[in-house]
């Protein structure tokens, strides 16, 4: 199913669209504030979040950099946030996961279909969200895990 109307767009976002970008902001800040507290080696992977909340991931020993950039989509009519993580390489970014995020705070990777998260019950959601980052860049041949 596609949107047909002009409303169908203007509706969701008047009254969601909002608040969903303040929601993932958040959740972003929550995910590189639980990092930065719980984690001892915090130079083997290192959480930050760039000037817009967006976050980036580094391992410095194994030469990784991924960053982060977040729109509003819609997907069968339903609004998400889509958070995509990537690394820039050779002039070209490569898509490394994508983490999408309903209006009700169900988390899920690579398509809103699938088993996710509820964030405001998960626990050590970062560790799971950082897990799946990294192997998703391993399997796309940005490091070997």
């Amino acid at each position: 199913m596609s949107l047909k109307t002009l409303s169908d767009v203007i509706s969701p976002l008047k009254h969601y669209g909002a608040a969903l970008e303040k929601t993932v902001k958040e959740f972003h800040h929550k995910i590189y504030e639980e990092w930065k507290t719980r984690n001892t080696d915090n130079n083997i992977v290192i959480v930050g979040l760039d000037r817009m909340s967006n976050l980036e991931v580094l391992v410095p020993m194994l030469k990784l950099k991924l960053s982060s950039k977040t729109r509003l989509v819609f997907i069968d009519k339903d609004l998400y946030s889509e958070t995509e993580f990537y690394s820039h390489n050779d002039d070209k970014d490569i898509s490394i996961i994508k983490m999408y995020m309903n209006t009700t705070d169900y988390l899920t990777f690579n398509h809103p279909s699938e088993e996710g998260y509820d964030t405001d019950y998960a626990q050590n959601l970062e560790w799971s969200v950082l897990s799946k980052v990294l192997i998703a860049a391993s399997e796309k041949g940005l490091i070997s895990l």
